[in-house]
């Protein structure tokens, strides 16, 4: 549930695989911050606005991570094709992913076999590309039965499944629950 202004810059870094060296007031700020999201999290959980500080809490350290990478401008000279295929398809995913679910179609848009895809991705993610599908797919599900109170019928025909039931199997195979019972786990 990151902000998409955040994915951006963190799918940029999976580019360089580097970590970012924080300066000591950022690691302190951090320091304090994740001690405050843990005493939060671990404090009084059934209190009004619970989930809404922890996801405030947490998107504020989020922030400061986009931040401390935007600011980083040391990364390797040479990026592998690999990492650029990754890359690549990163953001067709995120652009495409409702009405485009073939792997071979997204290797289309690339240029490239479907197979030598897969083994990029593989190569820089270690997972193939119908799992980063899916799992787009089932993030922006998860958005949607959070923030919305649309039907999962409604959500399924929104991520490009006329079939609601089928959409229901996936997102069960995904998440080891059903859309509805997500839901209700995190909107009391």
């Amino acid at each position: 549930m990151i902000p998409k202004e955040y994915r951006d810059v963190f799918d940029a870094q999976l580019l360089f695989q580097q970590p970012c060296k924080l300066a000591d007031g950022k690691y302190q700020e951090c320091y304090k911050l994740m001690r405050l999201l843990n005493d939060a999290y671990v404090g009084q959980t059934e209190g009004p606005f619970y989930l809404q500080m922890v996801y405030s809490l947490l998107n504020y350290f989020l922030g400061i991570a986009a931040s401390c990478y935007c600011t980083n401008t040391t990364g390797p000279k040479a990026i592998s094709r690999p990492n650029l295929i990754a890359h690549d398809f990163k953001k067709l995913l995120a652009d495409n992913f409702k009405t485009e679910k073939s792997p071979s179609a997204y290797a289309a848009m690339l240029n490239i076999s479907a197979p030598y895809l897969n083994e990029a991705l593989k190569k820089v993610t270690g997972l193939p590309v119908t799992y980063w599908i899916t799992h787009e797919v089932v993030l922006e599900a998860k958005r949607l039965l959070f923030y919305t109170d649309l039907t999962v019928k409604e959500i399924a025909h929104q991520l490009g499944y006329d079939d609601h039931t089928y959409f229901s199997r996936l997102f069960k195979s995904a998440e080891n629950t059903t859309p509805l019972a997500f839901r209700n786990s995190y909107r009391k």
